[in-house]
């Protein structure tokens, strides 16, 4: 089990002396959202990038950046200047400068903010797709590794919690056993409150207490409890992505818990429903990381 939260870095010199630099942050999100940012010139990789990545992340908001340093040969040769260009500009200036006799000189940081006075002599670094893929799966890895690091602290939770889950059904079974007799208590106790003179042997009232016993049978719901709390505990040790199928079972959960509760509405019983939904609500929070 893995989390959707996670950081990885890597960074790699190649044979010409230019350094790769990646950054990727992952964030919980229901979907895959996968944001690059590339230098120009690796734009024609973004297609097997984003593939890359998706051989090893299913699901949250992925953030990568990449960055390209130009060997030292590259940078001394990155820019040239427009000498034509920086000398027209000067003699324009002085024939101005005298003309209005305006005061001053032209330095050079004016002059090479002048544009195109200094302009790019390369577009790009001499970077191999090889190279680059290297450094990003280098980077995946860190990530891989801190969501399964995050992951098995979630398991840990989690499982702690179906624990005390199981727990909670453990004591509210012997308790619903309870519920028909004190249905059908009720009812009578109703019936002579009353003061309606009829026969408990009554077979209308034999068929009202047989719809009262029949709906507060939570047997079925016990067993489909119990199942749900199996395949749980073994999901949670499956190494693949199950955010989705954890939030299915605990709608699944929740929704066989609120049925228990309803038809076996007793005060021994309904605090340890309330528990139960907590528990299931704190489960479904840390799910909400869950890849």
């Amino acid at each position: 089990m893995k989390s959707m939260t996670g950081f990885g870095i890597a960074n790699l010199f190649t044979a010409t002396g230019a350094e790769i630099h990646i950054e990727i942050v992952s964030y919980n999100k229901k979907q895959l959202d996968l944001r690059m940012s590339l230098p120009s010139e690796l734009m024609s990789m973004e297609t097997s990038l984003r593939k890359k990545v998706t051989e090893y992340v299913s699901r949250g908001s992925i953030n990568i950046k990449i960055e390209i340093t130009p060997s030292p040969e590259e940078l001394n040769s990155f820019f040239e200047i427009n000498k034509e260009l920086a000398a027209s500009y000067v003699k324009t200036a002085e024939k101005l400068q005298k003309r209005l006799k305006i005061p001053g000189k032209i330095n050079i940081n004016e002059l090479l903010n002048v544009p195109g006075v200094l302009k790019e002599s390369i577009k790009n670094s001499t970077i191999e797709k090889d190279d680059v893929m290297q450094t990003l799966e280098a980077a995946i890895e860190q990530l891989i590794s801190m969501r399964k690091k995050e992951g098995e602290e979630l398991k840990k939770d989690i499982s702690s919690r179906l624990t005390a889950i199981s727990g909670l059904l453990t004591k509210i079974q012997p308790l619903t056993t309870k519920i028909p007799a004190i249905q059908k208590e009720r009812l009578l106790n109703n019936l002579k409150n009353a003061n309606l003179e009829i026969s408990s042997h009554d077979d209308r009232v034999l068929k009202e207490l047989i719809i009262f016993t029949d709906r507060s049978d939570v047997s079925e719901e016990i067993t489909r409890i119990e199942s749900h709390l199996l395949q749980f505990q073994a999901l949670i040790k499956k190494d693949e992505p199950i955010g989705r199928t954890m939030e299915f079972m605990i709608q699944e959960l929740q929704r066989e818990i609120n049925t228990l509760g309803t038809k076996a509405a007793h005060s021994e019983i309904s605090p340890s429903v309330v528990l139960f939904k907590t528990e299931l609500e704190k489960i479904r929070e840390q799910i909400q990381n869950v890849e």
